[in-house]
């Protein structure tokens, strides 16, 4: 018996705004095997429908890659409609898998740099890579919701696998050592990285890393403007966690590592 994760990140790199960069979001669904594999299949056919070959929610909120206008023929008013169907569809699909729960932690990327200036200690924990960092939170995150809040699944080992990106081998290393902290060896399967195009349900972590990432400006600018596709995730209890770690979060973790060394 083996639980499994799928995660994928999030920031808005092409933003001319800086306000739009300030956010790394890490999201994952995490559910049995055989859920995802019937959630897969569903997204495969309406995938097929439209004629894409592979889903990213930014390019899909643009209008580019699969969804650009001028390569599937279409006018822009047309392709924005199909852009927006596929991607409430996908949110349907996962509510409608019994079992997904979706995970999602963001870092404050200027906050991050400030402790990694300020500190010490920092650089040696955290490492240099956002983006890797984020990742182990959520990894450490996972394990801790499942412990405490299904204590009696303490021997099921999670399957984790990430989208690729450029620093993948430094970052399986970063989350192999974690294997050294007694706490989350029992939990810790597999961890690999692959591609999202080929992997459907690597997809639907993208999906929550972007709508973990808007949620997350939503709380930092205190506005109550909602997206659909979040309010679809989380109207269909899909949203199991979503968190926020910022320079005081940063700090209490060193402390609370520090006190952990010295015992």
């Amino acid at each position: 018996m083996i639980l499994a994760l799928y995660g994928d990140d999030s920031t808005d790199k092409k933003s001319r705004n800086a306000e739009d960069k300030r956010v790394l979001c890490a999201g994952s669904f995490l559910g049995w095997p055989e859920t995802f594999f019937e959630a897969e299949n569903k997204w495969a056919d309406r995938l097929r429908r439209d004629g894409i070959d592979y889903f990213r929610a930014s390019e899909c909120e643009g209008l580019v890659e699969q969804f650009d206008p001028v390569s599937k023929g279409m006018s822009l008013n047309s392709t924005r409609a199909m852009a927006d169907s596929v991607r409430r569809d996908l949110s349907e699909i996962i509510g409608n898998s019994r079992g997904l729960g979706g995970i999602c932690v963001s870092l404050l990327l200027e906050d991050f740099q400030k402790v990694l200036l300020s500190d010490s200690r920092a650089r040696a924990y955290f490492g240099d890579d956002p983006a890797t960092y984020v990742y182990a939170t959520l990894i450490k995150k996972t394990i801790d919701l499942l412990d405490n809040d299904w204590p009696d699944s303490k021997g099921v080992p999670i399957a984790f696998e990430f989208d690729t990106h450029t620093k993948w081998q430094q970052a399986e290393e970063a989350y192999r050592n974690l294997r050294k902290v007694p706490r989350f060896a029992a939990r810790l399967g597999h961890i690999g990285h692959a591609d999202d195009k080929k992997y459907p349900p690597l997809q639907m972590a993208d999906l929550m890393a972007h709508e973990g990432r808007h949620e997350t400006h939503k709380y930092l600018d205190n506005t109550k403007k909602d997206r659909s596709s979040f309010a679809v995730l989380a109207g269909s209890n899909s949203v199991y966690y979503c968190g926020l770690i910022d320079e005081n979060a940063m700090m209490v973790e060193l402390d609370d590592h520090d006190a952990l060394t010295r015992q």
